[in-house]
């Protein structure tokens, strides 16, 4: 078959099956060209389309092929004799062609839209106009949509291309801005991410050697700053529940807010559990009603019923409590227990935020300050559970089920006692999800409950704003510490005086415990100092104290501050604030009590020991017991009514490495330079506190030195340990410094005493803690006692003329 006849052919065949195509009828009959326009070649372009010689030689290619497989089929002898159906075949074929070619041409396409900007606008208009002409023809509508939406955000982009081509410089330059500022922030934050250093101490089977510090050590003057007074809200209460329990109107803050004609109404708040509260129905109030329970949430409103008032409302519920049980009374065997705790205070935070508070303990309550309780764990629920179970978190002791354990709250209301458990901010709290069943009778945390319901913030943005306030940024009319018009810290006090108040002459026991105040940020607990003074002044003037054991303590130092990456703050993040005052009777009738609680402020002591002592206490027992000194191996718990041995070791107490505090003692000449000059500045010391009675005692003079040792932490670096990384992790280097702690005479009287100091160089000798008289000095210092008065300081080293 001759070319001629072959086009004959096709041209017949294309005018049978594109008939219904009006532009194939219409158009200038080439048949290559109508292929291409009605469907049949995919790859085809016209003539006027870009980069010809590529199109050319498809063209040639398929045109090519086509006619071999065509003559191939007319010119065989089975298509000779099978007449129309080698056409029908041939059509089989080229539509075989076909496919392959279609896919071909997406795959072209879709490399086409990675160059988008690159290519020309008219070529690739062309080429969709023609996929498009092609894929509606098959019916494929959905792809020519596709099309339509790629071709468009061609021209957007091609739009913006050519917009910064023309500033080309300026763009990269941003670029690289971009990238540097990137850098230099990611770096900045990696550097100021707080370091949080981790340190453990393998020698904790050592005797322990307690560490003596300087409280106002200018290492740690960097993270402390007089915290600003934060605001609450100034409103006034229009309720208030009276001392008998009564709810009852408050005219006089009606009449000074100028409202009229208002009406209230109250609904209790009761406990479902740790997680849920429910409220009771809304009841008005008409008058002065007795409240059945400990809380209600209270609102007043107008006539037009605009809110005025949106408070809660404190109460102890004692009558219902004396009409269904009978209470032990409170008596000189049968003390009290009131234990008062705030989170996260170390005791030398405590002496630098809290000072009046622990000047009113050590001078009016003769409080017994502990300087080495030990913290036995990371947060508050290790610490706090030894307390009260004698147990230790987190091992196999605590496999029997936190709700099998006996508290012991539980302990000492089975002997008859009321209890109280008060503790605030229901997300942190130490037992948080924990307690089943009520822990105590009056318990205050459906009240915070109610705040998160009343008083609804995000975590995240109370945490901002007392990050800001922290640091004197004056953001927020008032502090997320506050709720209403008073700090949250003060509805655990408030609680705290009913409490004591309704239950006056009976036995208690009552655990207050104040978390966010000191949680996150040290300066805050500073906000607290005159209301807790005020509370301890109130406990002493209204004798809540005469038959009651008090301890006031925390549970371990700040977790989340850089001071402990400070040598001082290290050692002192490890030793909470514990102080315990006990009533005069029990030290006069018990002198070794007494002996014995002074000596273990100065020995390592745990919250193990506490619960030993809250256990002699619920069962009167203040008995002397046998010395442990030549004990094998001592109980992990010793009660604080007993002597601690000196040789207890944190082996001895289950104190971790990671928790022991203790310094390790080296022998030092008694000649040696540094010891000579420190002698004599601590003898300097002596008398500069002599001074102003140096006219009735002698001038110290230094006799003999009996021994010096070199006092020096054992602790190492644990990284495996540490929160988070930064870049300051590797700049922050905690130096070692220089302590001695020395043993001399003096004369005149022989003194004997022990002194701790900080040697930087002969002329820079820091005296840390107490210089302690460690002989009797019976009746030298009498001339200092006038009647009863004494001057308990000096008299212990005045040497009477």
């Amino acid at each position: 078959m001759d070319e001629s006849r072959l086009n004959k052919k096709i041209n017949t065949w294309a005018e049978q099956n594109f008939r219904r195509h009006r532009m194939c009828k219409n158009s200038n009959f080439r048949i290559y060209s109508q292929f291409e326009s009605c469907g049949i070649a995919s790859l085809f372009n016209d003539t006027d389309i870009a980069n010809q010689q590529v199109n050319n030689a498809i063209h040639v290619k398929l045109l090519s092929d086509f006619k071999q497989k065509w003559h191939e089929d007319l010119h065989s002898d089975t298509t000779r004799r099978n007449g129309p159906g080698a056409l029908k075949k041939g059509v089989v074929e080229y539509r075989s062609i076909y496919v392959k070619e279609t896919e071909r041409f997406t795959t072209v396409l879709k490399q086409e839209m990675k160059d988008i900007l690159v290519v020309q606008t008219l070529q690739i208009k062309r080429r969709f106009d023609l996929y498009e002409f092609r894929m509606t023809r098959q019916g494929h509508n959905k792809q020519v949509s596709f099309i339509h939406g790629v071709y468009s955000v061609k021209k957007v982009l091609r739009y913006f291309y050519i917009k910064i081509a023309r500033t080309r410089r300026t763009f990269i330059k941003l670029i690289y801005f971009i990238v540097f500022m990137s850098a230099f922030v990611y770096l900045n934050y990696r550097y100021n991410l707080p370091v949080f250093h981790v340190f453990r101490n393998p020698n904790v089977n050592k005797p322990c050697t307690l560490p003596v510090y300087d409280i106002y050590d200018h290492s740690v003057d960097q993270f402390f700053w007089d915290q600003q007074v934060l605001p609450c809200e100034g409103w006034l209460n229009l309720l208030y529940v009276d001392s008998k329990g009564y709810i009852t109107m408050n005219k006089t803050a009606v009449s000074v807010s100028g409202y009229s004609d208002i009406k209230c109404e109250y609904r209790y708040i009761q406990r479902v559990s740790e997680s849920k509260i429910e409220f009771s129905s809304k009841m008005d109030y008409v008058q002065p009603s007795y409240l059945d329970g400990d809380f209600v949430h209270a609102e007043c409103y107008d006539s037009n019923r605009k809110l005025l008032y949106n408070n809660l409302h404190i109460n102890v519920d004692s009558k219902n409590v004396f009409k269904n049980r009978k209470l032990a009374e409170e008596t000189k065997t049968n003390l009290s227990v009131y234990i008062i705790g705030i989170d996260s205070l170390s005791r030398l935070i405590a002496e630098r935020k809290i000072p009046k508070t622990l000047n009113f303990l050590r001078n009016d309550l003769s409080a017994y300050m502990f300087k080495g309780y030990t913290r036995v764990g990371d947060g508050s629920y290790p610490n706090l559970l030894p307390l009260f179970t004698g147990l230790k978190a987190y091992g196999e002791e605590h496999k029997v089920g936190i709700n099998n354990i006996q508290y012991m709250f539980n302990n000492y209301s089975k002997q008859g006692c009321i209890d109280m458990y008060a503790e605030d901010w229901v997300q942190v709290a130490t037992f948080v999800d924990i307690f089943r069943k009520q822990p105590s009778h009056h318990y205050i945390q459906p009240l915070f409950q109610a705040i998160d319901k009343v008083k609804s913030n995000s975590l995240a943005v109370e945490y901002t704003l007392k990050f800001l306030q922290h640091h004197n940024i004056p953001l927020g009319k008032t502090s997320p510490l506050c709720f209403g018009n008073v700090y949250k810290y003060q509805l655990i006090l408030q609680y705290f005086k009913r409490f004591l108040d309704n239950y006056e002459l009976k036995r208690k026991f009552a655990f207050a415990w104040t978390n966010e105040i000191g949680h996150d940020f040290l300066n805050m607990v500073g906000l607290a100092d005159n209301d807790y003074l005020e509370f301890f002044k109130w406990m002493k003037e209204s004798k809540k104290l005469e038959n009651a054991i008090m301890i006031f303590m925390s549970d371990h130092g700040p977790r989340y501050s850089e001071i402990q990456n400070t040598e001082v703050g290290r050692i002192s993040n490890l030793l909470p604030l514990f102080t315990i005052v006990l009533p005069d009777h029990i030290k006069s009738r018990f002198n070794h009590i007494h002996k014995n609680l002074k000596l273990n402020t100065e020995r390592m002591t745990t919250a193990f020991d506490v619960y030993e002592t809250l256990k002699d206490i619920l069962h009167g027992d203040f008995q002397k017991k046998d010395s442990l000194s030549n004990v094998q191996k001592l109980p992990r718990g010793i009660s604080l009514f007993r002597e601690i041995p000196s040789s207890r070791s944190c082996l001895d107490a289950d104190i971790s490495e990671h928790y022991c505090p203790c310094y390790t003692t080296k022998n030092v000449s008694i000649n040696d330079e540094r010891v000579v000059d420190s002698v004599n500045a601590v003898v300097n010391k002596i008398n500069d506190i002599l001074e102003a009675v140096k006219t009735k005692c002698s001038k110290v003079v230094t006799q003999s030195v009996r021994s010096a040792r070199s006092v020096f932490s054992d602790m190492v670096r644990d990284t495996q340990k540490e929160r988070s990384f930064s870049f300051r992790s590797y700049l922050w280097n905690i130096a070692e410094q220089t302590r001695l702690r020395i043993t001399f005479w003096t004369n005149p009287g022989n003194a004997l005493y022990e002194a701790t100091v900080q040697y930087n160089d002969k002329n820079n000798i820091k005296i840390l803690g107490d210089i302690n008289r460690i002989n009797k000095y019976g009746n030298q210092s009498a001339c200092l006692r006038i009647g009863q008065v004494r001057d308990r300081v000096r008299e212990l080293y005045c040497y009477c003329l």
